[in-house]
């Protein structure tokens, strides 16, 4: 019990250190949505190393002195053959349950969402394809793990990694401070949750 108290303690001490503003954290601007390329709901497709494609769902934006980001979901989809609306519904996305003492079933599920920056489609606008828009229940979203990158390559990798961590199943989102760097809660929601039908 006194190293559940210590470990909460030191969380809490670092969470407030953390959200001090300095001039080193980013500053987040406004969104005009007449800049957005796409839009919350949009599916895109990505050829991977292999040729072969995956899909991502925009889920988020933000904007800072780098520019735009889009946060994209990643599903389970990949194949050589270009989904459909329909196919992509019937997909699975990344995220994981994360403890919390505020909800009835004792967890949240948050969506994992890589950021990408309006760069990285600039300038690889051959390897995106805009297949549609899905109607996301926004009210049920809420992130998870998330990460960045302004690189097409690092977004494969970050996509390949997301299917890699989902091959085993996930650990159970309570062990994450008995298992604390060794925690791996990622695992796979159905898409049709996130949806209006």
């Amino acid at each position: 019990m006194i190293k559940y108290l210590m470990i909460m303690l030191f969380g809490t001490i670092l969470t407030s250190c953390l959200n001090r503003t300095n001039d080193s954290q980013a500053k987040f601007l406004p969104i005009d949505s007449t800049e957005l390329k796409y839009k919350k709901g949009d599916c895109i497709s990505f050829k991977t190393e292999k040729n072969l494609i995956g899909i991502a769902i925009v889920i988020e934006f933000s904007k800072d002195e780098g520019g735009l980001w889009y946060g994209l979901c990643f599903t389970d989809y990949l194949d050589s053959i270009q989904p459909d609306l329909t196919k992509i519904r019937n997909q699975r996305i990344v995220g994981r349950r994360i403890e919390s003492s505020s909800d009835k079933n004792g967890f949240i599920i948050g969506l994992d969402t890589e950021f990408v920056n309006d760069s990285c489609f600039q300038q690889h606008t051959d390897q995106f394809k805009l297949i549609g828009n899905l109607t996301l229940n926004t009210e049920k979203i809420k992130l998870g793990a998330q990460g960045a990158t302004n690189n097409y390559i690092s977004m494969l990798i970050s996509f390949q990694n997301a299917r890699e961590r989902r091959k085993s199943p996930p650990d159970d989102y309570r062990d994450h401070i008995k298992k604390l760097d060794k925690f791996r809660p990622d695992e796979y929601f159905k898409v049709t949750d996130y949806i209006y039908e």
